[in-house]
């Protein structure tokens, strides 16, 4: 075989293998999922699947980096509401409603192994607002854990009627944007003793 065939055959089964999970998931939660189960599904050997995954909990893992590579960074969705739409990624709300993902944000553990990645996919802007006016890191981390937190739970209970949900997110966006300066400029009037 040659040697470009085999990353794209690398490529193929761990696809399948997320396949497979993500079709796992819909029925059983992802404890309840074991290794021999995953391969049966993905129609590899256990062998194979441990030679991309050391258990199930890497493969969710996979899933959910897949996830967060496809979502805006933060600051960019909240700028959607003023009509600036960027491209080549959805909004964290689209991707949560998507029926493509449904089986994997319906976990328990989907938000705190999404939160992993909240910097690594482009979040940091969010951060660095905070930073930049005084907050220190675990300050500004806490608030981008809220913020996202009451995004995915506003998403899942409002998500399913169009019309309220765009209504639901342009107040949150709004909010973000709002919180965001009040925050701002409680640490300037701090700084400058007002």
């Amino acid at each position: 075989m040659a040697r470009t065939e085999e990353p794209k055959r690398n490529s193929r089964t761990r696809r399948d293998i997320k396949q497979a999970m993500l079709k796992l998931l819909a029925h059983k939660s992802r404890d309840e999922i074991t290794m021999s189960e995953l391969a049966r599904e993905a129609q590899v050997s256990r062998s194979t699947l441990y030679q991309h995954y050391g258990n199930v909990y890497d493969a969710y893992a996979d899933i959910v980096n897949g996830f967060a590579d496809e979502v805006t960074p933060v600051m960019s969705e909240a700028a959607c509401f003023d009509g600036i739409e960027p491209e080549g990624t959805v909004p964290f709300c689209n991707l949560v409603r998507a029926e493509k993902y449904r089986s994997i944000t319906d976990t328990p553990c989907f938000l705190e192994t999404y939160m992993g990645t909240f910097e690594r996919i482009g979040n940091h802007e969010f951060l660095k607002i905070l930073t930049n006016a005084g907050y220190s890191p675990e300050v500004a981390e806490a608030v981008a854990v809220f913020q996202m937190n009451g995004c995915f739970k506003a998403v899942k209970r409002y998500g399913n009627d169009e019309e309220t949900w765009r209504e639901v997110r342009d107040a949150i966006d709004t909010f973000i944007c709002g919180g965001l300066e009040a925050c701002r400029q409680k640490k300037l009037h701090q700084k400058s003793g007002k």
